[in-house]
């Protein structure tokens, strides 16, 4: 007996949909066991940047964006502030800046 056209769609749909879950799963388990891993070889970043020195360098990026007649976003400010910190230690770079 011929399948239709449509019960055709439908096994290739299920068996595409299937094929993308099961590779999408092996890459979610592959990638948190190599993070996993790289937290066990590497050692703990050291803090070398003080809070005081943050606030700092946040401060002095808002004020010369006062400066320069422009109103400063949290967010705009919160990026710049990360971007200068990353320059000299990119681990920095995910800290909160305030």
């Amino acid at each position: 007996m011929q399948t239709s056209l449509i019960d055709q769609g439908v096994t290739l749909m299920l068996v595409g949909m299937g094929t993308v879950f099961v590779f999408l799963t092996a890459l979610v388990i592959a990638m948190s066991l190599m993070a996993a891993i790289v937290r066990r070889m590497m050692p703990a970043p050291e803090a070398t940047v003080s809070d005081e020195e943050v606030a700092a360098i946040t401060a002095a990026i808002t004020w010369g964006l006062i400066a320069l007649a422009r109103r400063p976003s949290p967010a705009a400010i919160t990026g710049a502030a990360a971007l200068v910190l990353s320059v000299p230690e990119p681990s920095m770079a995910l800290r909160p800046a305030f």
